[in-house]
């Protein structure tokens, strides 16, 4: 039914597969992608505007006029709606929980956003280099001289990545004159000096280069230790060289920091914003905003990430493609990975897949040509690849579930003052029922595994398909 005041169709964060319709007198179509806050059952909620409509299903005296329309952010691109939308319709879940799912929490509700002004660059001036030799060694004012000392300039979000305490400190680093305010500082994107490439790396460099501009998807098939990481570092290189932004992203959080550390150590002068689940929801909101208005290089992240708004998307990278971690397995069931598959497409960009253990879909996808497949088959040091030695314990004697060949490796180790991990995968009481005699083993008569040892329950359980079974009295 047609209405004389404007008509805002909005996805709302509900279990429904629909938008709703609200009255808004003074909505345009500038505020398509705007956050609104509207009235729902009791309550209130945060949604956002999909599309102005001239009519409704709804009655018109049953229409509600929205709250308000909040303007104190840009309103979300068209291709990022456009992202959620095909969630929604490919992975069968309500549009308005996509949506609510991709946005940071400080944005799912209303209130003051984190400010984004006022980021000042810092330097670090002659009598702060001169301080460094009289601070305290694990101090914060040391910290933050010697990451300047480092970096060349700092903005002040940039600082807290240093130190969460570092903003406090500021004004009374300022007033010493150990620091100074660069107050309009032009950024140097150039990387700083990398490792030369062998043959296979070049060759993988230049087929992604000549994809810069037009979709591509490529599955960078190297061993453990081939330098696939050099690759990306080179290939941001050539992308912010461009002008460009890059989505770099990875399976765990803890892999995060450590690769936040090479990237932004390459790149000194980038903007770079590290997104995933652990952060504050500050900080999370600050750095979706920050890439969103262009003003971050770099973004670095998990699964999430794939969500950021980039409006100057040159390039995807998925490093460990395979593991499992791509994959949401509650809410919005989604793969990141396929996700940033089409992602790259809907934007004409090239994307890499990185792994040394591809998954079967990128396999077969690079077998069938849809994937170009590029190989870096040598290790990029000298080193050997580490030696594999099994060892049969049935007939030996083990201490605590340690052979003697094991026990005395970790008496090498610790004498040489290096470190080892003892991998114990074990659900049960034992992995396996034995006979010494004959050796006969627990196997599952209903799949290829072994059926586990529960002594609690003096059953034997199967682990991948579910069979269970009463001890056997004796050795069948």
């Amino acid at each position: 039914m047609k209405t004389a005041m404007p008509i805002v169709r909005i996805a709302l964060d509900v279990p429904l597969p629909r938008s709703f319709d609200y009255l808004a007198a003074e909505a345009s179509a500038e505020d398509i992608g705007r956050r609104v806050c509207v009235p729902f059952g009791r309550g209130e909620k945060i949604g956002v505007i999909l599309a102005l409509a001239g009519a409704s299903e709804m009655p018109a005296e049953k229409l509600k006029p929205a709250i308000a329309i909040l303007r104190d952010m840009p309103p979300l691109p068209t291709d990022w709606l456009a992202l959620t939308d095909f969630c929604s319709r490919y992975y069968q879940h309500p549009i308005g929980e996509v949506i609510a799912f991709a946005l940071p929490p400080a944005l799912r509700r209303r209130g003051a956003l984190p400010r984004l002004s006022g980021d000042e660059a810092y330097c670090l001036t002659g009598a702060g280099k001169a301080a460094q030799a009289d601070l305290p060694r694990r101090s914060i004012a040391l910290r933050v001289l010697e990451a300047l000392a480092r970096s060349g300039t700092l903005r002040r979000s940039e600082l807290r990545a240093v130190s969460a305490g570092a903003a406090k400190l500021l004004p009374d680093l300022l007033a010493k004159g150990w620091l100074a305010v660069v107050a309009d500082a032009v950024r140097d994107l150039r990387a700083a000096p990398g490792p030369l490439l062998h043959a296979e790396q070049r060759a993988a460099l230049d087929a992604v280069t000549e994809s810069f501009g037009h979709f591509a998807s490529y599955l960078l098939h190297g061993v453990t230790g081939s330098g696939k990481t050099e690759v990306y570092l080179r290939l941001i290189e050539r992308v912010l060289a461009r002008g460009e932004q890059v989505l770099l992203l990875v399976p765990e959080i803890a892999l995060t920091p450590q690769l936040e550390a090479r990237v932004s150590g390459r790149f000194p002068g980038a903007r770079l914003v590290s997104l995933h689940s652990g952060l504050a929801d500050g900080v999370r909101a600050r750095g979706f905003l920050q890439a969103m208005q262009g003003e971050a290089d770099i973004v670095l992240g998990t699964r999430l990430s794939v969500f950021t708004p980039l409006p100057r998307l040159g390039l995807i990278v998925v490093d460990e493609e395979h593991d499992a971690s791509f994959k949401q397995q509650d809410g919005m069931r989604y793969s990141a990975r396929d996700t940033a598959v089409w992602r790259a497409k809907q934007r004409g960009v090239p994307i890499v897949l990185g792994s040394a253990t591809p998954s079967l879909e990128s396999w077969a996808a690079a077998q069938a040509g849809r994937y170009r497949m590029l190989g870096l088959s040598h290790r990029a040091v000298a080193d050997a690849l580490p030696s594999v030695r099994c060892v049969n314990t049935s007939r030996e004697k083990l201490q605590d579930g340690m052979s003697e060949h094991l026990l005395r490796a970790l008496a090498l180790r610790l004498e040489r003052g290096e470190q080892s991990l003892v991998f114990l995968n074990r659900r049960g009481y034992a992995p396996v029922l034995a006979c010494p005699a004959c050796g006969w083993v627990s196997r599952c008569p209903g799949c290829a595994a072994n059926m586990v040892v529960h002594l609690a329950d003096r059953c034997l359980r199967c682990h991948h398909c579910g069979r269970e079974e009463r001890f056997p009295g004796a050795c069948p």
